[in-house]
C-alpha cells in the first residue's frame, strides 16, 4: 500500500492543500477542491492545524 503521511499541516495555505489533493487524487473534481477551499476559508479564516494521514 502507498501511505502518505503528513505531519501537522497549516491549512492557512488552502491552495497548497488543494495541490496536494490533486497529486494524491488525480482526476479529482476541481469544483470539489474549489468549494472546499471556499468553505474552509469561510469557516476558518485564521486557519487551523490538522493531522493528515492518507
Amino acid at each position: 500500500d502507498n501511505v502518505f503521511s503528513f505531519s501537522w499541516v497549516d491549512f492557512k495555505d488552502f491552495d497548497e492543500i488543494a495541490q496536494k489533493l490533486n497529486e494524491l487524487l488525480p482526476g479529482i473534481d476541481q469544483n470539489l477542491i474549489s468549494n472546499f477551499n471556499k468553505e474552509m476559508n469561510k469557516t476558518f479564516p485564521e486557519g487551523f492545524l490538522i493531522k493528515v494521514e492518507i
